[in-house]
C-alpha cells in the first residue's frame, strides 16, 4: 500500500509553468489585440506566481468571455479553449472528469485553429505539450515526448516549459528506479526556475527531489517533506499540501496525515474520490485499534457510496477490502464474500498490470539505454571526426607556418646579403668618388700651376690652353668615372632606363647630374666633380627639370629618388 502512495507525487504542477523569452517573460504568443493579449499575459503571470485556483478561475473565464465577445476571431476562441483546458488539467490532475473536460477544450481549440494552425507554431507547441500531459502514455512515450518538448521549448526560448520538460524527464527516470539520474534532471530544472526568480516553482520541484531521495537518503526526504508541508499550508495550496500529506503517510504510516488531508479537502468539488479514500483509511485504522466500530462502519459505507468509477484501482482495492472487513464484523458474510471476490479480481488485475508495467519499464529502460548509447557513439564518432579534422588543420597550419618561417628566414638572409652587397657597392662607389676627387684635385692643381706660368709668361698662352683642355678632357673621360658608372649601375640598375622613359633626349652630363643628385651630393660638390661653374650647375638643374616635365611646385630630388627606389 505504501508503494501506491509513493507514486502520488507525480502531481503535474508544471501545467502552471508559463513561457519566458526575450520579447516578454510571460508572453511568447503572437499578438491579437491589446486587451486580449494583456488577459493572456495576466494568466501566465498568475500561473508563474502561483496565485491560486480562485484567481486562475477568474482570469480564465475572463479570457473566455473576451473570446465569446469576438467570435469572428478564431485565434481568440482557440486560445481561450487552450487556457480553459490548462485550467481543468491544473485543478484536477487525478480526476477523470476534469481530464475529460480538458480534452474537450483541447479538441475545441484544434477545431478553432483549423487551417491557421501553421501560422501559429507557438500555439501548436503549447497545445501539444498540454495534450501529451492529459492523454494516457507509456513511460517510453512520456520520455520521448518530453525530449521533444525540451528541444522545441529551447528553440522558442521558452525557459519555463523547458524546465517543466526537464522535470518530467526526471520523473520518468525516477519511475524506472534511476534516482541519481532523476535528481540530476530535477536539479537542472530547479536551477532554471531559480534563475527566473520563480522561487515558488523551485520549491514545488523539491517534491520530486524528496521522492528521489526516499530510498537513498530518507533523512533528506523527511526534511524536504516537512519543509514543503509548512510551505503548502502557508500558501493555502490544497493540491500540493494533499500530495505532501499522502507522501508523509506513505513514509511514516501515521494516521494524523490522513486526518489532516481529509479535513483539507472534504466538501470541496473534484475531491470526492480522495475523501472516500481518506474515510476508508481512517475506518481501517479504527478497526485495527478496536475503536469506535460504529464510526468505522459508517465511514466505510460512506466511502463505498461516494467513490466514483474514476477512482484509481489501488484505492478502490483498499476500499473493497475495508468494507469486506466491516461486513465480516457485522456477520454479513454473503456480502463480505462478494466484496472479497471483487477484491481478489481487482488484485489480480492490478498484479497483472504491475507485472506488465515492470516488463514495460525494463523494455523502456533498455530502449532509452540503447538510444543513449547510440547517441554517445554518434557523439564519439563526431568528436573523433572533429578531432581528426582539427589535427589535420593543425598539421596544415604548422606546415604553412614552417614554410612561412623558412621563407621569412630566407628573405631575411637575402635581405642581409643584399644589404651587405649594397654596403660593398656603396664603399666601392665612395672609393671611386675619392679617386675621382683626388684626380680632380691633382688636375686642378696642375691647371692652376700652368695658368700661373702662363700669367708669368714662362709658357706660351696657346700651349697652356691646349694643355689645360687636355687635362680637363682627361678628367671627364677618366677610367675612374667609368668605374663610378658601373658601381652606380649595380646599386640602381634601372635608374638610367627609367629616367630615359620620362625624357629620351637627356645628355650624358644630365644623366650624370641626376645620379649625383640621387647620391645626395650638394650643388657645390656636383659643380666641382663636373668641373663647371656653380651658376652653370643651377642652369643645368633648371634644364633637367624642364626635360623631365616638372613644374615649379614639383621636387626634382623626390622624382629622382622615386625612380631610384622603384
Amino acid at each position: 500500500m505504501h508503494k501506491l502512495f509513493s507514486i502520488i507525487f507525480t502531481f503535474v504542477f508544471l501545467a502552471a509553468c508559463s513561457p519566458a523569452g526575450n520579447r516578454d517573460t510571460f508572453s511568447l504568443w503572437s499578438p491579437v489585440d491589446p486587451e486580449f493579449d494583456k488577459a493572456v499575459r495576466d494568466i501566465e503571470i498568475a500561473y508563474a506566481s502561483d496565485d491560486g485556483i480562485d484567481t486562475l478561475r477568474h482570469l480564465t473565464y475572463r479570457l473566455a468571455m473576451l473570446a465569446d465577445n469576438d467570435t469572428s476571431c478564431r485565434i481568440k476562441t482557440a486560445r481561450a479553449a487552450l487556457f480553459m483546458a490548462r485550467y481543468y488539467d491544473y485543478v484536477g490532475p487525478y480526476t477523470e472528469g476534469w481530464k475529460s473536460k480538458a480534452q474537450n477544450e483541447i479538441e475545441k481549440a484544434l477545431d478553432a485553429y483549423g487551417a491557421d494552425s501553421t501560422a501559429h507554431p507557438y500555439d501548436m507547441f503549447r497545445l501539444r505539450y498540454l495534450q501529451n500531459k492529459i492523454r494516457p502514455r507509456s513511460l517510453e512515450e512520456k520520455y520521448y515526448d518530453n525530449i521533444r518538448t525540451l528541444n522545441e521549448a529551447t528553440a522558442f526560448n521558452d525557459t519555463l516549459t523547458a524546465a517543466g520538460a526537464l522535470n518530467n524527464i526526471g520523473l520518468v527516470h525516477l519511475n524506472l528506479g534511476d534516482s541519481l539520474t532523476a535528481i540530476s534532471y530535477f536539479d537542472r530544472s530547479r536551477l532554471m526556475f531559480r534563475q527566473l526568480g520563480l522561487e515558488q516553482w523551485e520549491k514545488k520541484l523539491l517534491l520530486s527531489v524528496a521522492q528521489a531521495n526516499k530510498q537513498i537518503n530518507p533523512a533528506l526526504h523527511d526534511s524536504i517533506m516537512a519543509d514543503l508541508h509548512t510551505y503548502a499550508a502557508a500558501k493555502n495550496d490544497t493540491v500540493l499540501l494533499t500530495i505532501v500529506l499522502h507522501n508523509l503517510y506513505a513514509a511514516h504510516n501515521d494516521i494524523k496525515y490522513i486526518d489532516e488531508a481529509h479535513d483539507l479537502v472534504k466538501g470541496k468539488p473534484g475531491y470526492e474520490n480522495s475523501v472516500a479514500y481518506y474515510k476508508c483509511i481512517i475506518s481501517a485504522e479504527l478497526i485495527n485499534n478496536g475503536l469506535f466500530p460504529d464510526s468505522a462502519a459508517r465511514l466505510s459505507r460512506t466511502a463505498i457510496k461516494t467513490m466514483t468509477p474514476a477512482m484509481l484501482p489501488e484505492y478502490t482495492l483498499e476500499i473493497y477490502r475495508n468494507y469486506a472487513s466491516i461486513l465480516q464484523l457485522e456477520n454479513r458474510l454473503d456480502s463480505a464474500v462478494m466484496y472479497l471476490n471483487k477484491s481478489l479480481a481487482l488484485q489480480d488485475s492490478i498484479s497483472q498490470k504491475n507485472s506488465w508495467n515492470e516488463i514495460i519499464k525494463k523494455l523502456t529502460q533498455h530502449k532509452i539505454n540503447e538510444n543513449r548509447n547510440a547517441a554517445m557513439k554518434a557523439q564519439l564518432h563526431d568528436r573523433i571526426l572533429y578531432a581528426s579534422l582539427i589535427v589535420v588543420l593543425l598539421f596544415v597550419a604548422m606546415t604553412i607556418i614552417v614554410i612561412l618561417l623558412r621563407r621569412h628566414s630566407n628573405l631575411r638572409v637575402a635581405k642581409i646579403e643584399s644589404d651587405l652587397q649594397l654596403t660593398r657597392n656603396q664603399l666601392q662607389l665612395a672609393s671611386s668618388l675619392l679617386v675621382v676627387k683626388e684626380n680632380e684635385n691633382a688636375i686642378d692643381t696642375t691647371v692652376k700651376t700652368i695658368t700661373q706660368l702662363m700669367d708669368e709668361g714662362r709658357i706660351l698662352h696657346a700651349d697652356g690652353q691646349r694643355v689645360c683642355s687636355a687635362l680637363k678632357a682627361q678628367l671627364n673621360n677618366h677610367d675612374e668615372l667609368e668605374s663610378f658608372q658601373k658601381v652606380y649601375a649595380r646599386i640602381h640598375p634601372n635608374f638610367t632606363q627609367r629616367l630615359l622613359e620620362i625624357s629620351s633626349n637627356l645628355s650624358e652630363n644630365q644623366i650624370r647630374l641626376a645620379k649625383y643628385i640621387v647620391m645626395g651630393m650638394d650643388n657645390r660638390q656636383i659643380s666641382r666633380v663636373m668641373r663647371i661653374e656653380y651658376k652653370s650647375l643651377i642652369t643645368a638643374r633648371y634644364r633637367l627639370r624642364i626635360k623631365l616635365g616638372l613644374s615649379k611646385e614639383d621636387s626634382l630630388e623626390a622624382l629622382l629618388h622615386r625612380l631610384a627606389e622603384i
